[in-house]
């Protein structure tokens, strides 16, 4: 995520973060002809589909999807979750 806001800023186009599609307004997407969205592993997919769908409020979406690092990490569940 916060990859992407730096390409944008480095690129001289506005990055924001928003915790969900409803917060996304519809003028920041004018004359923009890429918009970039990305979402971190612990983001609901319902999350990112309502962004795309809020983009598609504005006009046609082409998707690309970009594979990301694949993580291979493993977390234990605390000793006094841990059922032996």
């Amino acid at each position: 995520m916060w990859l992407l806001r730096v390409i944008g800023a480095d690129t001289g186009l506005p990055p924001d973060l928003v915790a969900d599609a409803q917060k996304l307004d519809r003028i920041w997407f004018c004359g923009m002809p890429t918009i970039g969205l990305s979402a971190g592993a612990s983001v609901a997919e319902v999350l990112v589909q309502g962004g795309i769908e809020k983009f598609r409020e504005t006009k046609p979406v082409g998707l690309l999807l970009l594979d990301s690092i694949k993580e291979n990490v493993h977390l234990p569940l605390p000793s006094e979750l841990r059922v032996i």
